[in-house]
């Protein structure tokens, strides 16, 4: 029995080295290939199928998404700020470096975050500062009563071996996190039926020390060179 397990293990290992050199379109000898994108997609293709389907050598990913991750973010920088030019934002954070790519509402004071609660925005960008913590406690204070009743009813849901999800309430908006990841309370997004959103570097106006990017035509001489 152990030797068949050995077997049978070797077999696998050498199927599995086997693949990862041998097209997935023809079955000609390849490698490991991936999609030039942030979150590429990966197959073992033979040099014409890579071509074919635009995909580049993992090996080489990390040099040549160096030169066109500046013009991806300032694409999807320009369409953001196209989609969301109408929209009402707040920001509640004292940094006072970063801007959103569209007009917002700032809010550097803790004090002053009470007066936004309620109020008709499409989204509220949370720092990670006593501004945005501010924000989050006064919610809290705010729906205490709805926190509760919802809180119940999950609890006694869960008690009879079922799940029951808050209806969101449409005057709490989306949440975005203005920096990295902060704390949001588990029963704020759960009782309230709100969304907490990871904020990307393309929401923002490009910083002080952040090159200026050519234009679409330039980027696409840069793939053509990397496609040939």
């Amino acid at each position: 029995m152990l030797f068949r397990s050995r077997l049978f293990d070797n077999l696998i290992k050498a199927a599995e080295e086997k693949a990862s050199e041998t097209c997935e379109v023809c079955g000609r000898p390849g490698e490991l290939c991936c999609t030039l994108a942030q979150s590429s997609w990966y197959q073992t293709l033979c040099q014409e199928h890579a071509h074919e389907k635009q995909y580049v050598k993992a090996a080489e990913f990390s040099g040549l998404w160096e030169k066109v991750e500046p013009y991806y973010l300032q694409r999807r920088r320009v369409d953001w700020q196209e989609r969301n030019a109408d929209k009402k934002f707040v920001v509640l954070s004292s940094d006072q470096e970063k801007k959103l790519g569209v007009d917002a509402t700032y809010i550097r004071d803790p004090k002053g975050v009470s007066a936004i609660i309620g109020g008709a925005w499409d989204g509220v960008f949370i720092g990670s500062d006593e501004v945005g913590m501010a924000y989050i406690a006064a919610l809290e204070e705010h729906y205490k009563d709805v926190l509760a009743e919802n809180s119940a009813a999950r609890e006694g849901a869960w008690a009879n071996g079922k799940n029951v999800s808050a209806p969101p309430l449409k005057e709490v908006p989306d949440l975005h996190y203005f920096h990295e990841r902060v704390e949001v309370p588990r029963m704020l997004w759960q009782d309230l039926g709100t969304s907490c959103w990871t904020c990307q570097d393309y929401f923002f106006k490009p910083g002080p020390g952040e090159a200026p990017v050519g234009s679409e035509a330039e980027l696409e001489k840069i793939l053509r060179n990397i496609y040939s």
